[in-house]
């Protein structure tokens, strides 16, 4: 069977939208706290940020947004990884492998 080509630029918008929706939602508790000592404050208000630039880089034609994103994304999960290494795999952990792998995703096709 041949892969449904049709659907490929909708596929890529609806995983777009829900991979920037998703880091928004779940990162804006940390943004109404405000506390500037708290390094929680700073990652979400960045993956906030980089979750609205991967938005804005798929109505652009240039794929730089998009790239930068995509790889800020996973710098910031990759130090999440790392800062709660020692304990065993979970749940949460996993999730983040894949939003690593979302990212990547993005960051390897551009648009």
């Amino acid at each position: 069977m041949k892969p449904l080509k049709f659907a490929e630029t909708f596929s890529s918008w609806l995983l777009r939208l829900s991979f920037a929706t998703y880091l928004v939602v779940v990162n804006i508790n940390n943004l109404q706290t405000f506390t500037l000592a708290n390094i929680g404050f700073y990652s979400a208000l960045a993956l906030i940020v980089l979750a609205v630039m991967l938005v804005v880089g798929g109505f652009m034609s240039n794929q730089s947004f998009t790239v930068i994103s995509s790889l800020g994304i996973v710098l910031i999960f990759i130090i999440k990884i790392f800062a709660v290494w020692p304990q065993v795999f979970s749940v949460k952990l996993m999730l983040q492998i894949v939003f690593i792998a979302i990212a990547l995703s993005f960051a390897s096709r551009g648009k």
